[in-house]
């Protein structure tokens, strides 16, 4: 099925195609006055039915991210204030978030809309564990997201499992994006979150020891091509496999940046170590 916009690009050339035959009709003096209008009129039709609008409007993002990106501006995609029902392991408020980074030479900038992460190299998540989602039936915003990193882009999550709720905006109240583990189960498992599926990344509940009393209870498994923004591997099971709460995954062109550390007032150097490591990135 065609998408809306190629349906109007066709509409538009078959505009311009019947104005075309207009033109080489004979007019009065008064008519042909307005010619050069019909003509003008049929030009801009068809460069918008070829395309060239869109190719204009890219490159126009194109420049916009190249100067963000040498300046090391950061997007901040964030449509509504932090509270207990958007977001999850996030204990701060988006402006003491934002002067926290300010305050320690990070250029960033809080922005509503959603289509501007492309002018910008990084783009952060604030909220945790969930992301803003325009549309829930077909996680449009997610798809978008995954489409953004694939083309160059940094997506950074600073706590919690990424994507593992939505918000959505019309209920106003956050979804969950993880299916329940079976039929008759109320619960959802790390298995089968986005995370899991999508970049094949295990996600593994600390319960004891060093790194639980340090406030480390989610890690990430690292790949052989991911980069860990912690100190150190830390070594699970008989095998010794490698997870890490903090790295970064890298997915097309582009990188995942995720950190499943509760992030409050007590720890946000945490979050700009982190800022520091993913701007080498880009």
């Amino acid at each position: 099925m065609k998408d809306f916009y190629q349906i109007i690009k066709e509409i538009a050339l078959l505009i311009a195609g019947a104005l075309v035959g207009i033109i080489f009709i004979p007019y009065e003096n008064e008519i042909f006055k307005s010619l050069g209008l019909i003509i003008g009129v049929i030009a801009v039709l068809i460069l918008f039915g070829i395309g060239i609008t869109e190719h204009i409007c890219n490159f126009w993002v194109f420049l916009c991210r190249k100067m963000n990106n040498r300046k090391n501006r950061i997007y901040f995609y964030a449509p509504y204030e932090i509270n207990g029902n958007n977001s999850s392991w996030v204990d701060l408020s988006l402006c003491q978030i934002t002067k926290y980074l300010k305050d320690n030479g990070t250029a960033c900038v809080r922005g509503k809309k959603e289509k501007l992460i492309f002018r910008y190299p990084i783009t952060i998540n604030p909220y945790g564990g969930t992301y803003p989602e325009k549309n829930i039936s077909q996680l449009q915003t997610l798809n978008n997201i995954f489409d953004y990193v694939c083309k160059g882009g940094i997506y950074v999550n600073i706590a919690d499992i990424p994507f593992y709720y939505a918000y959505d905006e019309n209920l106003q109240r956050r979804v969950d994006t993880t299916p329940l583990a079976g039929n008759f189960s109320q619960v959802r498992s790390f298995l089968q979150t986005i995370l899991t599926t999508k970049l094949h990344c295990f996600v593994f509940s600390l319960t004891s020891g060093d790194d639980f009393n340090n406030g480390i209870t989610r890690i990430i498994s690292l790949q052989e091509n991911s980069k860990n923004f912690f100190d150190r591997d830390i070594l699970i099971g008989n095998n010794q496999e490698k997870f890490t709460p903090q790295l970064a995954i890298p997915y097309g062109k582009g990188y995942f940046v995720f950190s499943t550390i509760l992030i409050n007032k007590d720890n946000l150097n945490l979050l700009n170590v982190l800022l520091n490591r993913t701007l080498k990135l880009s």
